[in-house]
């Protein structure tokens, strides 16, 4: 369901942002998808108790949930996602 949202959010946004670069919309999704994995984690492992994933062993991560680590892998994603969302516009 996450990965879904993540994918229907990008979609937007190379639909919304048709002149801004294509590392500022990397940046973006970088950002949205974060949040989606940041909600999704208090959703699963916080509240149902699921412990699906735990970052609380890396650095720079937020609750356990959300680390700077994955949310640079979330921009290097962004890149070739958005490009061919740009070529199927």
């Amino acid at each position: 369901m996450a990965g879904a949202a993540a994918a229907a959010a990008l979609w937007r946004l190379s639909r919304r942002n048709k002149r801004c670069p294509l590392w500022k919309q990397c940046f973006k999704g970088a950002l949205i998808i974060t949040g989606i994995e940041f909600v999704a984690g208090i959703l699963c492992n916080k509240i149902m108790k699921w412990q699906v994933w735990d970052y609380s062993q890396l650095p720079l991560n937020l609750m356990g949930q959300v680390c700077l680590l994955y949310s640079g892998l979330w921009f290097l994603i962004c890149w070739p996602v958005l490009a061919l969302m740009r070529k199927c516009r």
